[in-house]
Protein backbone atom coordinates (compact mmCIF):
# COMPACT_ATOMS: atom_id res chain seq x y z
CA UNK A 1 0.00 0.00 0.00
CA UNK A 2 2.82 2.40 0.91
CA UNK A 3 4.64 1.70 -2.35
CA UNK A 4 1.45 2.50 -4.27
CA UNK A 5 1.07 5.83 -2.49
CA UNK A 6 4.72 6.72 -3.13
CA UNK A 7 4.31 5.84 -6.81
CA UNK A 8 1.23 8.07 -7.08
CA UNK A 9 2.99 10.99 -5.41
CA UNK A 10 6.02 10.67 -7.67
CA UNK A 11 3.79 10.41 -10.73
CA UNK A 12 1.78 13.50 -9.82
CA UNK A 13 4.92 15.48 -9.01
CA UNK A 14 6.51 14.56 -12.33
CA UNK A 15 3.36 15.44 -14.21
CA UNK A 16 3.15 18.77 -12.42
CA UNK A 17 6.71 19.57 -13.49
CA UNK A 18 5.83 18.83 -17.11
CA UNK A 19 2.74 21.04 -17.04
CA UNK A 20 4.60 23.85 -15.27
CA UNK A 21 7.50 23.65 -17.72
CA UNK A 22 5.09 23.82 -20.65
CA UNK A 23 3.41 26.87 -19.15
CA UNK A 24 6.79 28.53 -18.59
CA UNK A 25 7.95 27.92 -22.16
CA UNK A 26 4.77 29.41 -23.56
CA UNK A 27 4.83 32.38 -21.22
CA UNK A 28 1.40 31.87 -19.66
CA UNK A 29 -0.39 29.40 -17.33
CA UNK A 30 -2.24 26.45 -18.85
CA UNK A 31 -5.89 26.98 -19.73
CA UNK A 32 -8.64 24.76 -18.27
CA UNK A 33 -8.74 22.85 -21.56
CA UNK A 34 -4.98 22.20 -21.35
CA UNK A 35 -5.36 21.08 -17.76
CA UNK A 36 -8.11 18.66 -18.76
CA UNK A 37 -5.90 17.11 -21.42
CA UNK A 38 -2.67 16.95 -19.39
CA UNK A 39 -3.60 16.33 -15.77
CA UNK A 40 -5.32 13.23 -14.39
CA UNK A 41 -8.65 13.84 -12.73
CA UNK A 42 -10.20 12.54 -9.52
CA UNK A 43 -11.08 8.87 -9.63
CA UNK A 44 -14.61 7.72 -8.80
CA UNK A 45 -13.82 7.25 -5.10
CA UNK A 46 -12.41 10.75 -4.63
CA UNK A 47 -14.98 12.44 -6.86
CA UNK A 48 -17.90 10.63 -5.22
CA UNK A 49 -16.67 11.47 -1.72
CA UNK A 50 -16.21 15.13 -2.71
CA UNK A 51 -19.69 15.45 -4.20
CA UNK A 52 -21.39 13.81 -1.20
CA UNK A 53 -19.46 16.02 1.22
CA UNK A 54 -20.60 19.12 -0.70
CA UNK A 55 -24.22 18.20 -1.46
CA UNK A 56 -24.89 16.09 1.65
CA UNK A 57 -25.75 12.48 2.43
CA UNK A 58 -29.03 12.79 0.54
CA UNK A 59 -26.99 12.97 -2.66
CA UNK A 60 -25.40 9.54 -2.14
CA UNK A 61 -27.85 7.48 -4.29
CA UNK A 62 -27.50 9.94 -7.19
CA UNK A 63 -23.71 10.05 -6.93
CA UNK A 64 -23.50 6.25 -6.72
CA UNK A 65 -25.62 5.81 -9.85
CA UNK A 66 -24.19 8.61 -11.99
CA UNK A 67 -20.51 8.55 -10.95
CA UNK A 68 -19.43 5.61 -8.82
CA UNK A 69 -21.12 2.82 -10.74
CA UNK A 70 -19.93 3.74 -14.24
CA UNK A 71 -16.34 2.71 -13.48
CA UNK A 72 -13.90 2.86 -16.37
CA UNK A 73 -14.60 6.36 -17.79
CA UNK A 74 -13.84 7.86 -14.37
CA UNK A 75 -11.24 5.38 -13.16
CA UNK A 76 -10.46 4.07 -9.72
CA UNK A 77 -10.13 0.37 -9.08
CA UNK A 78 -11.60 -1.14 -5.94
CA UNK A 79 -9.95 -3.03 -3.13
CA UNK A 80 -11.82 -5.96 -1.56
CA UNK A 81 -9.87 -5.42 1.66
CA UNK A 82 -11.47 -1.99 2.10
CA UNK A 83 -14.97 -3.48 2.07
CA UNK A 84 -16.14 -3.79 5.68
CA UNK A 85 -19.59 -4.83 6.89
CA UNK A 86 -21.67 -3.94 9.92
CA UNK A 87 -23.45 -6.39 12.23
CA UNK A 88 -26.36 -6.68 9.76
CA UNK A 89 -23.97 -7.67 6.98
CA UNK A 90 -24.50 -4.36 5.21
CA UNK A 91 -21.56 -2.57 3.64
CA UNK A 92 -20.37 0.00 6.17
CA UNK A 93 -19.05 2.37 3.50
CA UNK A 94 -21.10 2.19 0.26
CA UNK A 95 -18.41 3.96 -1.76
CA UNK A 96 -15.91 1.14 -1.13
CA UNK A 97 -17.95 -1.55 -2.90
CA UNK A 98 -17.05 -3.15 -6.24
CA UNK A 99 -19.98 -2.62 -8.65
CA UNK A 100 -18.24 -4.61 -11.39
CA UNK A 101 -16.68 -7.12 -9.00
CA UNK A 102 -13.41 -8.62 -10.31
CA UNK A 103 -13.17 -6.47 -13.45
CA UNK A 104 -13.23 -3.31 -11.32
CA UNK A 105 -10.00 -4.30 -9.58
CA UNK A 106 -8.06 -3.65 -12.78
CA UNK A 107 -9.50 -0.22 -13.58
CA UNK A 108 -6.85 2.49 -14.03
CA UNK A 109 -6.18 4.53 -10.93
CA UNK A 110 -6.51 7.82 -12.82
CA UNK A 111 -7.96 8.82 -16.18
CA UNK A 112 -7.75 11.98 -18.24
CA UNK A 113 -10.77 13.88 -19.44
CA UNK A 114 -13.01 12.01 -21.84
CA UNK A 115 -16.49 12.41 -23.31
CA UNK A 116 -18.14 9.74 -21.14
CA UNK A 117 -16.69 11.23 -17.97
CA UNK A 118 -17.73 14.76 -18.94
CA UNK A 119 -21.27 13.56 -19.69
CA UNK A 120 -21.49 11.76 -16.34
CA UNK A 121 -20.29 14.82 -14.42
CA UNK A 122 -22.72 17.07 -16.29
CA UNK A 123 -25.58 14.70 -15.50
CA UNK A 124 -24.84 14.40 -11.80
CA UNK A 125 -24.25 18.14 -11.38
CA UNK A 126 -27.54 18.90 -13.16
CA UNK A 127 -29.45 16.54 -10.88
CA UNK A 128 -27.79 17.62 -7.64
CA UNK A 129 -28.14 21.33 -8.38
CA UNK A 130 -31.80 20.80 -9.21
CA UNK A 131 -32.57 19.66 -5.67
CA UNK A 132 -33.19 22.49 -3.20
CA UNK A 133 -32.15 20.39 -0.18
CA UNK A 134 -28.83 19.43 -1.74
CA UNK A 135 -28.11 22.96 -2.92
CA UNK A 136 -28.99 24.14 0.57
CA UNK A 137 -26.36 21.82 2.01
CA UNK A 138 -23.73 23.17 -0.40
CA UNK A 139 -24.65 26.71 0.61
CA UNK A 140 -24.53 25.96 4.35
CA UNK A 141 -21.01 24.56 4.22
CA UNK A 142 -20.09 27.62 2.14
CA UNK A 143 -21.43 29.81 4.99
CA UNK A 144 -24.31 30.99 2.81
CA UNK A 145 -28.11 30.71 2.76
CA UNK A 146 -30.61 30.59 -0.08
CA UNK A 147 -31.62 34.14 0.86
CA UNK A 148 -28.15 35.55 0.25
CA UNK A 149 -27.72 37.44 -3.02
CA UNK A 150 -25.91 35.72 -5.86
CA UNK A 151 -23.03 38.16 -6.21
CA UNK A 152 -19.29 37.89 -6.75
CA UNK A 153 -18.37 37.80 -3.06
CA UNK A 154 -20.83 34.99 -2.33
CA UNK A 155 -19.89 33.08 -5.48
CA UNK A 156 -16.31 33.17 -4.22
CA UNK A 157 -17.44 31.29 -1.10
CA UNK A 158 -19.21 28.59 -3.13
CA UNK A 159 -16.23 28.39 -5.48
CA UNK A 160 -13.91 27.80 -2.52
CA UNK A 161 -16.08 24.92 -1.28
CA UNK A 162 -15.40 23.05 -4.53
CA UNK A 163 -11.90 24.24 -5.45
CA UNK A 164 -10.37 24.70 -1.96
CA UNK A 165 -8.47 27.70 -3.35
CA UNK A 166 -9.61 31.29 -4.08
CA UNK A 167 -10.72 32.34 -7.55
CA UNK A 168 -7.99 33.43 -9.94
CA UNK A 169 -8.29 36.44 -12.28
CA UNK A 170 -9.66 34.36 -15.15
CA UNK A 171 -12.35 32.83 -12.94
CA UNK A 172 -13.29 36.24 -11.52
CA UNK A 173 -13.76 37.51 -15.08
CA UNK A 174 -15.91 34.50 -15.98
CA UNK A 175 -18.11 34.94 -12.91
CA UNK A 176 -18.51 38.65 -13.63
CA UNK A 177 -19.62 37.78 -17.15
CA UNK A 178 -22.06 35.20 -15.80
CA UNK A 179 -23.52 37.68 -13.30
CA UNK A 180 -23.97 40.26 -16.07
CA UNK A 181 -26.54 38.03 -17.77
CA UNK A 182 -30.28 38.65 -17.27
CA UNK A 183 -31.43 38.26 -13.66
CA UNK A 184 -33.18 34.85 -14.03
CA UNK A 185 -29.79 33.21 -14.67
CA UNK A 186 -28.41 34.32 -11.31
CA UNK A 187 -29.93 31.68 -9.03
CA UNK A 188 -28.12 29.51 -6.50
CA UNK A 189 -29.21 26.36 -8.35
CA UNK A 190 -27.57 27.55 -11.56
CA UNK A 191 -24.56 28.84 -9.65
CA UNK A 192 -24.08 25.42 -8.01
CA UNK A 193 -24.41 23.73 -11.41
CA UNK A 194 -21.90 26.09 -13.05
CA UNK A 195 -19.27 25.55 -10.37
CA UNK A 196 -19.91 21.80 -10.18
CA UNK A 197 -19.40 21.06 -13.89
CA UNK A 198 -16.06 22.89 -14.05
CA UNK A 199 -13.25 20.35 -14.56
CA UNK A 200 -10.68 22.52 -12.77
CA UNK A 201 -11.81 21.51 -9.25
CA UNK A 202 -11.57 17.82 -10.21
CA UNK A 203 -7.84 17.85 -11.01
CA UNK A 204 -5.39 16.07 -8.72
Amino acid sequence: MKSRIVFVLIFLFSLGVVVARTAYLHGHPPTPEQVRREVPLMDRHTLSDALVSIFGEASLPVVERDIFDIGAPIGGGCDFYEMTYDDDQRLAQPLTRCPGLVKDINLPMFVKDNALRAAAVERVCRELSGDAVMVGHALRISHLTARDPVNLDNLAKLHFTFHKVPMDDREVAEYRQWLARPAPSATWALAAYSVCVSPSWQTL
